[in-house]
């Protein structure tokens, strides 16, 4: 189960599929009208604090925290 936007949607398919030479999963979810029951883990999309930014590409061979060799 999965809320979305303060609406909540249950996962009814699961395909792997080719994308650019690669395979990744797809799903697909139905709507959960008003009063469904929900009986499994829910989770929230997106969480409810997005991860900052990556603010180090196209910093050359530097590491995480800057110091690169060590």
């Amino acid at each position: 189960m999965i809320e979305y936007a303060g609406d909540f949607y249950e996962a009814i398919d699961k395909r792997l599929v080719e994308r650019g030479g690669r395979h990744t999963y797809r799903y697909e979810f139905r709507h959960l009208e008003r009063g469904d029951i929900i009986r499994a883990l829910l989770l929230r999309y997106p969480s409810e604090e997005p991860a900052p930014p990556d603010t180090r590409a196209g910093k050359g061979n530097e590491g995480a925290s800057g110091e690169a060799g060590r």
